[in-house]
């Protein structure tokens, strides 16, 4: 975690310097924490880093995120995403993209899961206060499923995938923002879907607090993992 940490340090201060520039980057730093003492000793960590870059008719977003749990000094949750995608704009509202995503949870029926995808996109409403975008693609996907508790009884599986998502952020008013992204990606075998929704309240021109709420679910997994997690957080945002 802590290794995780410095590279997203790192990150901003590389790209800072572009920010300042009024420059076609732009970037978003996010990190929350939670501690319980008492009965049971918890701790839950959250970072997260998103970069943009707009210019012509080229984008690229990367976006990295670590997130871990400590129940007991017992670990009970660790995930890190790693996620790139590049645009070429056909036109004002439509675009084509390629994608890459990696995802590793410790803790789910599948615990590595890898993505490449190309697609095309539409804004479906482009205005200043609210901006609505579809995106559809196929690719191929591979991923190690873990059917038991025992990783060594893991299989791994390549396949062909379909993947739809919607992307939607609504300026309500000056210190008040909702976001919401969206995504599902489905194969023959396994169909995921991850959803994220928020509310982001301004208490700086660049600092926010976030209210978030996400859904991750898997269609097949192994006996006694449950198939929807869901997760409400508070955290705080930093956009550069």
């Amino acid at each position: 975690m802590r290794k995780v940490g410095l590279v997203l340090l790192a990150l901003v201060f590389t790209f800072s310097a572009h920010a300042a520039e009024k420059s076609p980057y732009s970037s978003r730093i996010e990190a929350g924490m939670n501690t319980e003492s008492g009965n049971t000793d918890q701790e839950d960590y959250k970072l997260k880093y998103t970069l943009d870059y707009e210019k012509g008719n080229r984008g690229y977003t990367f976006d990295m995120s670590a997130e871990n749990s400590l129940e007991s000094d017992v670990r009970t949750k660790e995930d890190y995403q790693v996620d790139f995608q590049s645009r070429y704009n056909l036109s004002e509202r439509s675009y084509g993209f390629g994608k890459l995503e990696f995802d590793y949870d410790r803790f789910s029926g599948v615990d590595r899961r890898f993505s490449e995808t190309i697609g095309y996109g539409y804004r479906v409403i482009k205005q200043d206060n609210l901006k609505v975008t579809v995106e559809g693609g196929v690719g191929a996907q591979q991923l190690r499923e873990v059917k038991t508790n025992d990783p060594l009884t893991s299989e791994y599986n390549n396949a062909f995938l379909g993947e739809a998502g919607l992307k939607v952020k609504w300026q309500i008013n000056p210190n008040l923002s909702f976001e919401e992204n969206f995504q599902t990606q489905f194969t023959d075998d396994l169909t995921t879907i991850e959803s994220g929704t928020a509310l982001l309240t301004k208490i700086s021109e660049r600092m926010f607090f976030k209210l978030g709420y996400e859904v991750d679910r898997l269609s097949d997994v192994p006996v006694g993992k449950k198939k929807t997690d869901t997760k409400t957080s508070l955290t705080l945002v930093y956009d550069f």
